[in-house]
């Protein structure tokens, strides 16, 4: 550990760093699991994605010609999940 030094105890797990202004107390454990939620609820949303992309690619070969009116609902489903992904994708506290 550079510029600082770490404190374990049986629950608690915190890294010192030398600031500019003193001391800055990291807690280690709190942060990775900050980390580890934001990383679970991004793959969950990517799996939602595939769902959707496999619903819509059954709809469309079901419908065949008439998939651009009876495949709607599924592919405005798609296109939101697109978007919500890519919207929160710098959330994930890497």
């Amino acid at each position: 550990m550079e510029n600082g030094f770490l404190l374990c105890h049986a629950t608690l797990l915190i890294f010192f760093a030398a600031g500019t202004n003193g001391l800055k107390k990291i807690d280690v454990i709190a942060s990775n699991e900050k980390r580890d939620a934001a990383v679970k609820e991004a793959v969950i949303k990517v799996e939602t994605l595939k769902i959707l992309r496999e619903n819509l690619g059954a709809c469309y070969n079901r419908e065949g010609v008439n998939h651009y009116d009876n495949c709607k609902s599924e592919a405005q489903a798609y296109l939101a999940a697109i978007k919500d992904l890519r919207a929160s994708g710098g959330e994930m506290g890497l």
